[in-house]
């Protein structure tokens, strides 16, 4: 079980990353992330959707070694605090795409990729006790 959740939640968090790396080359994919306030994200504030790129390559790295499906270079006790902390993360885009996005864009696609990435997530944290 933990092995196919590794694999659901890298495959969630690799194609947010993609979709980050899409922004920063100027798609017009804005309205999905961010508050939704832009179809194109700014050339001065594009070097945000780079970050997170990385940030989301990263997280789907570790989900990956998590759940035993590559061995990578980190230590499990620091695994599983990024889990924990990528966990952390969905909890806040739920609500932060339920109270504070003007975007139903981003309401209606990003929510529930969220609501799924917690509840996994937190399935996968459970799975290891």
């Amino acid at each position: 079980m933990i092995f196919y959740l590794g694999i659901i939640l890298s495959i969630i968090i690799f194609a947010n990353a993609l979709l980050h790396l899409l922004l920063f080359f100027g798609a017009p994919l804005g309205e999905y992330v961010l508050g939704g306030k832009n179809k194109i994200i700014p050339k001065k504030i594009r070097y945000i959707n780079f970050i997170l790129f990385f940030i989301f390559c990263f997280g789907g790295i570790v989900y990956l070694q998590y759940g035993n499906i590559i061995q990578a270079f980190m230590n499990i006790k620091i695994i599983f605090l990024i889990i924990i902390l990528f966990t952390l993360f969905y909890g806040y885009g739920i609500i932060g795409n339920l109270k504070f996005t003007n975007s139903k864009k981003e309401m209606y696609v990003m929510t529930p990729v969220c609501v799924v990435s917690f509840i996994l997530s937190i399935v996968l944290i459970i799975l290891k006790f």
